[in-house]
């Protein structure tokens, strides 16, 4: 496995035989360029040779446990309690003059081209700051480029999952079916416990719980990923270590 921007790996130091920590900062075809960690921070230029470089699995990570305590997710996560207004940036894009459920009507279909279409952007806001939370939690404890990559995949099929379902709760929820101007109009007000005449949060209200039917999948799928995947391949990068480390250490290399 070649090394990657950003991975940390184990590097068998010639003429000084050791096994040294370091980072990769910089990828050059065939080269990548390393920062060693040790008192005099010092970066090298090597070639990218899976003989003499190996990823370090998460647990052998110097930063894992750091990165796992970092409170950057908790940042992104309180945008996800919705500081954003959707019914007024949903009605900041309406046509002048509309008013009510014809004005979110005009605000959506500004945003998204069609009424249906802004209901998947707006639904996908907090979705999409979800998926940066789970992308920045990996970046700073998930060693395993694969393991990211599956996880990034996983993300966007379950936004696209969530968006479908969204939409088509929109359709089934009112009581005019489908997804004319009159159904979103009562689909919406549905999944937002009604009308706000009849004391539910209307057509705002369904837009935020079209969030939450995008937003679930897209936390749900990537974290089971993170879990199934990430477990199988930190085995078998652990099994790779252990046995990169000890086919050096029978050369007379010291380290870890």
């Amino acid at each position: 496995m070649a090394a990657q921007k950003g991975q940390y790996v184990v590097y068998a130091f010639p003429g000084v035989n050791e096994l040294v920590f370091a980072r990769v900062t910089k990828e050059r075809r065939n080269l990548i360029e390393i920062e060693l960690r040790s008192e005099n921070r010092i970066t090298l230029t090597v070639d990218n040779d899976p003989d003499r470089i190996q990823v370090l699995p998460n647990s052998v990570t110097p930063i894992a446990e750091e990165a796992l305590n970092c409170d950057e997710i908790e940042e992104i996560l309180k945008k996800m309690e919705i500081a954003l207004d959707v019914g007024a940036t949903v009605t900041a894009a309406a046509a002048p003059g509309l008013f009510g459920g014809a004005a979110i009507m005009s605000g959506l279909a500004t945003i998204g081209g069609t009424a249906v279409g802004g209901i998947i952007v707006v639904a996908g806001t907090p979705a999409a700051l979800a998926g940066n939370a789970l992308r920045a939690a990996m970046k700073q404890c998930e060693n395993n480029a694969d393991t990211r990559r599956a996880v990034n995949i996983s993300m966007v099929a379950g936004g696209v999952a969530g968006g479908v379902a969204a939409v088509g709760s929109v359709a089934a929820s009112g009581s005019v079916f489908g997804l004319s101007a009159a159904g979103i109009t009562s689909g919406l007000a549905g999944l937002g416990g009604g009308s706000l005449a009849a004391g539910g949060m209307g057509m705002v209200g369904g837009l935020m719980a079209c969030s939450a039917i995008v937003t679930v999948p897209v936390l749900g799928i990537g974290l089971l990923t993170w879990g199934l995947v990430g477990e199988s391949n930190e085995r078998q990068l652990q099994r790779r270590y252990n046995s990169f480390c000890q086919r050096w250490h029978d050369q007379g290399y010291q380290g870890p």
